[in-house]
């Protein structure tokens, strides 16, 4: 189950980043059930998972792929940095 979470997170992030590809809000919704049956509502990822189903824009890919579309360099390595710290 915990497998299908990562993959669901996986969908979301390149959703985000790329959203001609799907809703990036449906995917967050679905990562989040996954991981409320994994660890719980209260759990630290379902949590995290629940906020970007809440706001898909607070993602750190939409706020790298909405830099790119400014060309705001320092934006957008500062949102991969985030990212990466996930």
């Amino acid at each position: 189950m915990h497998v299908i979470s990562l993959k669901r997170e996986l969908i979301l992030q390149i959703c985000a980043a790329y959203p001609h590809l799907g809703d990036p809000q449906h995917w967050a919704q679905r990562a989040y059930e996954h991981f409320c049956t994994c660890e719980g509502r209260l759990g630290v990822t379902a949590r995290k998972v629940k906020q970007y189903a809440r706001d898909p824009a607070s993602h750190p890919s939409m706020q790298m792929a909405a830099a790119h579309a400014r060309n705001d360099p320092q934006a957008a390595m500062e949102a991969i940095m985030r990212l990466m710290s996930m």
